[in-house]
């Protein structure tokens, strides 16, 4: 449908050619948008001689539309800025663990295996009762972590615990049974820090334990995901983005991550897919996500009373997509390669 249009509009900024070039140039325009040829492309010989027969005010709305056409609205109208050096940690990593303490020493493992080095773990007990659990707590202690210790307050409560405490730009949490491949935070980190306008990043998923599989995530759209749930709970947000919205609702017990999404997205903040699998959801007996099926229905029932505004006028969910901004970084890399400072200073 974009492209239709875009070539109708094209067709009319042609209205003023000759009508004797008319049906090439039709055919001209028509090649360029079926094909999706770049510029470079577009501009070879022979198709290009057309173009240069028009006149200017004629070339300038047919270049521009033509740059319209092969943008995406990622690459579209960008506002450039200059990024800030950010002191401290970049990233903060909110490990949530009840009675986890099989699986935890995995979770931190992924964590420290990765490529970007710039963050801090805060792992938060959430009453775990577990002699091996209560162990592994100690060892990790000892080992420099931050262990927060909390009275089974759930899980929403304990991440925004975990949150409350860190230093960091942007936040993930992982709970203590997943894992993360080894450039999660790279590619996460470099895709937020080019573009203040995006606010959270995720990806695909493979899960791994009881069961073998890949689940695609898809690229970010409100409206879906008001009714399908397709962003993962470990996706890397900014933590001013948190704050704003008001954190985790401690009174979901069980889809806080997605009634989060949805609320960041009514606040007029927008996610982007990595699309590749870079993060490993591990499967085991009960889990939780299992018992919030028990409760579906609840669940949902309060995500509609959280964001009722979306699910009564769906027209607030266009506004919110016209308010999207794009923001190129004239230093984008400042803070990730100031992050193996960080790491060496903290040593």
């Amino acid at each position: 449908m974009r492209r239709l249009c875009l070539a109708n509009r094209i067709i009319i900024v042609l209205s003023h050619v000759g009508e004797h070039m008319m049906a090439a140039t039709r055919r001209l325009v028509r090649n360029i948008l079926d094909a999706r040829l770049t510029r470079s492309l577009i501009e070879s010989e022979p198709a290009w001689m057309i173009f240069r027969k028009l006149p200017p005010s004629t070339k300038h709305g047919l270049r521009m539309l033509l740059q319209r056409a092969f943008q995406t609205p990622s690459e579209a109208s960008f506002i450039p800025i200059q990024g800030e050096l950010w002191e401290g940690p970049l990233l903060s990593v909110i490990v949530p663990c009840r009675n986890h303490g099989q699986y935890i020493c995995d979770a931190i493992g992924s964590i420290e295996a990765q490529t970007f080095k710039g963050f801090e773990v805060i792992v938060v007990d959430d009453g775990s009762t577990d002699d091996e659990t209560l162990r592994v707590f100690d060892e990790l202690r000892h080992s420099g972590f931050t262990v927060l210790k909390l009275d089974g307050v759930g899980l929403a409560e304990a991440r925004n615990h975990g949150i409350l405490a860190a230093k960091g730009k942007y936040i993930c949490c992982l709970d203590a049974d997943d894992m993360l491949e080894p450039t999660y935070f790279e590619k996460c980190l470099r895709l937020l820090e080019s573009n203040p306008g995006i606010t959270f990043v995720y990806s695909h998923l493979k899960t791994f334990g009881d069961t073998h599989e890949v689940r695609l995530a898809e690229p970010f759209n409100l409206r879906t995901l008001l009714y399908h749930n397709y962003i993962n709970a470990t996706a890397i947000f900014r933590r001013d983005a948190w704050q704003v919205v008001g954190g985790f609702d401690p009174l979901m017990e069980g889809y806080e991550d997605w009634e989060f999404w949805i609320r960041l997205g009514k606040s007029g903040r927008r996610g982007e897919l990595i699309p590749e699998i870079l993060f490993n959801y591990r499967r085991h007996g009960h889990s939780l996500l299992d018992r919030s099926r028990k409760k579906h229905k609840d669940l949902v029932a309060r995500i509609r009373r959280n964001n009722a505004e979306l699910y009564s006028h769906p027209e607030r969910i266009e506004e919110i997509s016209r308010s999207y901004r794009n923001y190129v970084v004239s230093n984008p890399l400042l803070n990730l390669n100031a992050q193996s400072a960080y790491r060496k200073e903290k040593k």
